[in-house]
């Protein structure tokens, strides 16, 4: 029944405890239905200052590359657990707020499976959590993880 339902399966990375058991579970459904698995890991952009204290010991673009290598280095948990079910999945960053581009990458017919809450501690007391607002805002289905 979930293979009719569904195109593909879209899983947010961000290396918390949650977002790993949200792997393994969105690696298990991909096997048993043959749908596609997405991973994601979205480059928090708007967050990142355009100016630093001391411009000559790191820049922007510095940063940037470092988030980007944090997210591939996310992937390698993915691919472990995509080999362990012997499933393929598609890498894929994006740019921007997480909820925001996980809402944009997402289509009517995927279903999003994530982590209750992610890396960000303070940030949800402070403006709402990712998943919260991925919920409130997504056409998709969405899975949360405990």
């Amino acid at each position: 029944m979930i293979k009719r339902d569904y195109k593909r399966i879209l899983v947010p990375v961000d290396g918390s405890k949650q977002s790993k058991k949200a792997i393994e579970k969105a690696c298990y459904l991909a096997q048993s239905t043959g749908l596609e698995l997405v991973a994601l890991y979205v480059i928090d952009t708007p967050d990142l200052p355009s100016e630093f204290e001391h411009q000559d010991e790191i820049t922007y673009q510095q940063i940037y590359e470092l988030l980007k290598k944090e997210g591939s280095m996310y992937f390698d948990d993915v691919e472990k657990k995509a080999n362990e079910y012997q499933i393929s999945f598609t890498k894929k960053i994006l740019d921007g707020h997480p909820a925001d581009e996980i809402i944009k990458e997402s289509k009517k017919n995927d279903l999003i499976i994530m982590g209750y809450k992610g890396k960000t501690g303070l940030d949800h007391l402070l403006m709402g959590s990712t998943t919260e607002k991925v919920a409130r805002h997504t056409e998709s289905d969405i899975m949360v993880i405990r």
